[in-house]
């Protein structure tokens, strides 16, 4: 098994922080994933 470095880590954990924060969780996605098919 591989594993990254601490600094790889790091960017890693920022990275999907970012992602949950800016899509993810968006409100836009939100109001899409809300409404009835």
């Amino acid at each position: 098994m591989a594993t990254f470095g601490k600094e790889v880590a790091e960017k890693n954990k920022e990275l999907k922080k970012f992602l949950h924060k800016n899509m993810y969780a968006h409100r836009k996605v939100f109001e899409w994933n809300s409404k009835p098919d």
